[in-house]
């Protein structure tokens, strides 16, 4: 009697922890980002594959140009788990490149690279206001809701214009990846054409217009969306660029885990 009782008890607890399993909301996250420049003669393909440690963090970004490897980057964390370092090595395996990674608290609030230290600081939403770099001049994020004023200032002239982007208001940030939110600024060295100061907003961008000396036109470009995964675009098109070798074609992969 006391076997049978046991073995019941034991499938009930079993049935129980299935049915917890069965009830968790899974998550999405990244897999692989490609970009191409479609318009460029020759086209030229950029391909970041992701891979995660078991902490949901981003352990590595292998990166393929034109399907030929040409990069690792390596995330190096330290024992509470916050991102040290990012070891940046060649095909052959050459460390090429590196970032050391600064925090006060759980912000990070900088990095240093073998070029100099840059300073990261934070609005009161907790979004980036500013990336200022050693010699003073810097980049500064306005935040309007519906779009993101960039403004640059150099060293001996006054802030100007740099960019403004126009958010979606429908499709989530495929780069904004949820248990890396803390880290999220640095997506910008590892996919490199991320806009690291937006990494952590939760929209994605719909347009982008650039600006140079003083305010004058650069580049603009309108994105269109095709396909939809919990919320995430499958592809973002850019098709109206002033520069027309800088039209891409983006098309994203996910997981759920």
């Amino acid at each position: 009697m006391k076997k049978i009782i046991f073995i019941l008890t034991f499938f009930s607890i079993a049935l129980s922890s299935c049915k917890k399993e069965e009830n968790k909301a899974k998550q999405t996250r990244l897999k692989t980002y490609t970009h191409v420049y479609y318009t460029r003669i020759p086209t030229s393909s950029y391909k970041y594959i992701i891979e995660y440690n078991s902490s949901n963090k981003i352990s590595k970004v292998i990166t393929e140009i034109n399907d030929a490897l040409y990069q690792t980057q390596y995330c190096i964390y330290n024992s509470s788990n916050k991102l040290d370092s990012i070891l940046e090595k060649n095909a052959s395996g050459t460390l090429t490149f590196y970032y050391k990674i600064n925090w006060t608290s759980n912000k990070m609030t900088g990095y240093t690279t073998p070029g100099g230290n840059t300073q990261l600081t934070y609005n009161s939403n907790g979004l980036i206001d500013k990336k200022i770099y050693s010699d003073g001049s810097y980049f500064r994020n306005e935040y309007k809701g519906d779009s993101v004023l960039l403004y640059y200032k150099p060293l001996s002239t006054p802030e100007e214009i740099s960019a403004r982007y126009n958010l979606s208001s429908t499709f989530k940030n495929p780069f904004l990846i949820s248990g890396f939110e803390a880290e999220a600024f640095v997506t910008g060295f590892l996919f490199y054409y991320n806009n690291g100061l937006n990494a952590l907003l939760p929209n994605i961008e719909t347009a982008e217009i650039s600006y140079w000396n003083g305010g004058n036109l650069y580049d603009q470009s309108t994105y269109t969306f095709e396909g939809d995964f919990n919320g995430y675009p499958l592809k973002r098109t850019s098709s109206t660029n002033v520069i027309d070798g800088n039209k891409s074609k983006e098309t994203f992969t996910y997981e759920e885990f």
